[in-house]
């Protein structure tokens, strides 16, 4: 019973991904249709473009550069990719500024800022 009571503390301090579907949802709908476009051609080729405040692709990189790439560039704010998003990842978008993670699935991501949100490739296509 104390057990429970420990891990049930702990996990109100996590926010999980499925907590930030409603918030996500506000962000997916304002995506361009040219970058929902982009998410359908960038599926299987692992690479991930990295935008703009505006939605104006900054830098296209192969997923597996992607957070080099993030350290690297000013001024990014959504990052759209063909791989998974990990903790990895989301604890760069949130050091350096990144708004919307849209990835072809979630990972391992279970810290996540609230200032960071996350999406994958079937909750933008459902819009």
């Amino acid at each position: 019973e104390e057990y429970l009571e420990t891990l049930m503390r702990e996990r109100k301090g996590i926010k999980y991904p499925q907590a930030q579907q409603e918030e996500t949802e506000s962000e997916i709908s304002e995506i361009p249709k040219e970058v929902k476009d982009e998410i359908n051609k960038l599926k299987g080729t692992l690479e991930g473009i990295i935008y703009d405040e505006k939605w104006k692709p900054i830098s296209r990189v192969a997923v597996k550069d992607l957070v080099t790439r993030l350290q690297e560039l000013e001024g990014a704010k959504y990052v759209v990719f063909d791989g998974i998003i990990t903790q990895r990842i989301v604890d760069m978008a949130f050091k350096t500024g990144i708004k919307l993670v849209i990835g072809a699935r979630v990972g391992d991501a279970t810290r996540i800022p609230e200032e960071v949100k996350i999406s994958t490739f079937d909750n933008v296509s459902r819009d």
